[in-house]
């Protein structure tokens, strides 16, 4: 029982990350858009992103 729940959870997962993926792929058209994310992030996001990268 205990496998079978593990191997759902990380299928689920697995299916979930590439379907956020295929999103990802579908809406970039050119460097700017995989790099500065088309110049639409939020700033709070941006904010986060530098303070992880920071402190790492």
């Amino acid at each position: 029982m205990n496998q079978i729940v593990l191997i759902l959870s990380v299928l689920v997962y697995m299916l979930l990350t590439g379907y956020l993926g295929y999103l990802g792929y579908r809406r970039t058209q050119n460097a700017t858009d995989y790099l500065l994310a088309g110049r639409s992030a939020h700033p709070y996001l941006m904010a986060m992103s530098y303070y992880a990268t920071f402190i790492s």
